[in-house]
């Protein structure tokens, strides 16, 4: 049976060839497609992975308004770790990265680092 429909699936390939490429085509896309956004969907979720507690690390944002825009941003000011630290007896532990950028002709490099390192 299984043979049958392989004579037949080779015979329509052979016999309309621009109808079978347009299928094959639009399969391959359609399966890259499919494999790249499950890629994307890993890598996301993939982060903090390796750490014990990962269910209870957080990154604060700021959200500013400007001209009527909503920007989100990952900055807060030094001093907010110690003080959520302080003030809120949930939060056992905070860390401060500090992120340099440099321009060197058309390249740019970003060194982020713990704020003790500085």
């Amino acid at each position: 049976m299984f043979k049958n429909y392989l004579k037949v699936a080779i015979r329509n390939i052979i016999n309309q060839k621009i109808f079978s490429f347009i299928n094959l085509a639009g399969l391959s896309i359609g399966m890259a497609a499919c494999f790249l956004i499950l890629l994307f969907i890993r890598y996301e979720m993939n982060f903090d992975s390796f750490q014990k507690n990962k269910e209870n690390i957080y990154r604060v944002i700021s959200v500013s308004t400007s001209n009527g825009a909503e920007y989100m941003q990952s900055n807060v000011a030094s001093a907010f770790g110690p003080h959520v630290f302080e003030q809120f007896r949930e939060v056992t532990n905070y860390s401060r990265l500090m992120c340099l950028i440099l321009l060197c002709g058309n390249t740019m490099i970003v060194i982020c680092t713990e704020v003790s390192f500085w």
